[in-house]
């Protein structure tokens, strides 16, 4: 799927886009607040600026993506073992009420997260 038309179907609308294709697509200041990415391919995917408040992004494959100044807040987020995007999450990515749930025994971030909890 295109960034064309992510964004026209979320406009009218839809907010379930789980296991959706949206690898190297261009997402930079999007407004997808609650949207669902439940194991989407999402990598390579630039989402700087993005708003991505409130949504569901279990499982997504985010290896390689732009998350600088990504609102993450109160996201709800677990990764799998091949995930390394997150492993320093950036302090200008907004993760304040994110909800990680780590599979695998995967070890936490060492970077401040701005109050998110793990679990």
């Amino acid at each position: 799927m295109n960034a064309e038309e992510l964004l026209r179907r979320y406009a009218a609308g839809e907010r379930n886009f789980a296991g959706v294709d949206l690898s190297s697509v261009d997402l930079r200041e999007a407004e997808l607040t609650r949207i669902n990415l439940v194991g989407a391919n999402l990598r390579g995917v630039n989402l700087t600026g993005a708003n991505l408040n409130c949504s569901a992004l279990r499982k997504a494959d985010l290896r390689n993506a732009n998350l600088k100044g990504t609102d993450l807040s109160g996201a709800n987020l677990i990764l799998l073992c091949q995930m390394e995007v997150l492993w320093s999450v950036p302090d200008m990515v907004d993760t304040s009420g994110v909800n990680w749930v780590w599979e695998n025994k995967l070890r936490k971030p060492n970077n401040k997260n701005n109050g998110s909890k793990f679990s």
